[in-house]
């Protein structure tokens, strides 16, 4: 039975916390082996873009060392963006790391000037 939306539904938020097997891939196809992942991240490639469709915001606040996949590509963005209307509106990069997981993040802010 469908129910139509009314406003008070646009204000609930659906906290989603992906694991690293969501993020990334076995470059040749192999299953995600977390250890693997930690021990020999050159075997692994970014796997997030899939989700991005389906996100408003997201909050980057992962550990993350450039040995590894990023977590969202430029190119991956660029895509997104292509599209009519995107959903995804707001990137928090809490972990700050330039050009690093969020490949987009080119300068760190402070609290009095967040943006």
């Amino acid at each position: 039975m469908f129910t139509e939306c009314g406003p008070e539904t646009a204000r609930v938020v659906h906290v989603v916390v992906f694991e690293e097997k969501d993020t990334g891939r076995h470059r040749d196809g192999a299953p995600f082996d977390l250890q693997d992942y930690w021990n020999h991240p050159e075997k692994y490639e970014a796997a997030f873009a899939r989700w991005l469709p389906h996100v408003t915001v997201l909050i980057n606040a992962i550990y993350w060392n450039p040995h590894h996949p990023v977590l969202v590509t430029a190119e991956e963005l660029r895509k997104l963006y292509r599209s009519p209307e995107p959903k995804l509106k707001v990137i928090g990069d809490i972990t700050c790391d330039l050009e690093g997981s969020i490949a987009v993040t080119r300068k760190a802010t402070n609290p009095s000037h967040p943006c």
